[in-house]
């Protein structure tokens, strides 16, 4: 695999990316999942760069074997949850509700629990810069 591939692959870095790019990125790693020429565990190791046991992890959240049919689809959607914050249980809570309305719900949720967490950070960022305006407007205030 290219590096460039392994960057897509691995989107633990802070990045911020608009709708259009997101579904880029996940459609390039289902792709990229789906290129892979049978269902074994090594290419999926490979592909994913995951470690044997979160590949174990993720194929038992999605309740999948490798061999079995959507095997690369599945684990490679697990992948992609994963990467975006989903904990084991609500992989296997999207896997084990087929209704689209649940799903969707599920990821709403989700959704709003990392909106929620981004105005936690801006509020703490926030009162950061104005310590940050008070010592630069003031000087320290231990050295008087």
């Amino acid at each position: 695999m290219t590096g460039n591939k392994k960057q897509v692959l691995e989107l633990a870095r802070p990045v911020f990316y608009t709708t259009g790019r997101m579904k880029s990125v996940c459609s390039f790693l289902l792709k990229e999942v789906r290129a892979i020429s049978g269902t074994n565990r090594q290419e999926m190791l490979a592909c994913c760069g995951l470690s044997d046991e979160e590949l174990r992890v993720l194929e038992e959240a999605g309740g999948v074997r490798a061999g079995e049919r959507d095997y690369q689809e599945t684990v490679g959607l697990a992948a992609a949850l994963r990467q975006a914050g989903f904990s084991l249980e609500e992989i296997r809570r999207y896997f084990q509700d087929r209704a689209p309305e649940a799903r969707r719900a599920l990821l709403t949720g989700k959704r709003w629990d990392i909106v929620r967490e981004i105005h936690d950070r801006q509020l703490r960022l926030s009162k950061v810069d104005y310590l940050l305006y008070l010592e630069r407007r003031e000087g320290p205030r231990g050295a008087r």
